[in-house]
């Protein structure tokens, strides 16, 4: 059933244009994180801006995830495994020395 229903949404045309994120979270910080890659990008990219606006920094995480929350030290998300199993996952953020 759930393969039935994948294949419905495929025939659905893309959109000609896409949003500029897929999700907005906050640190405690006070940083606002973009997640700039869209699902099926095969990638999760997440961007960081400081409270003036500017980059304080570019995460890319292999795989597409489901991010949840962005904490002062780590990301929590989720992925479904080629098997279907669904995954919770939690990465670990430092700072660059």
């Amino acid at each position: 059933m759930r393969e039935t229903g994948r294949q419905m949404l495929l025939r659905i045309p893309m959109p000609a244009v896409r949003p500029p994120y897929a999700g907005l979270f906050t640190d405690p910080a006070g940083n606002l994180w973009a997640q700039v890659s869209m699902p099926g990008d095969g990638e999760t990219w997440l961007r960081g801006l400081g409270r003036e606006g500017t980059i304080v920094a570019d995460i890319r995480f292999p795989g597409d995830l489901t991010v949840f929350e962005v904490g002062r030290d780590y990301v929590l998300a989720a992925y479904e495994a080629d098997s279907g199993e669904p995954h919770v996952v939690m990465y670990r953020l430092r700072t660059a020395q």
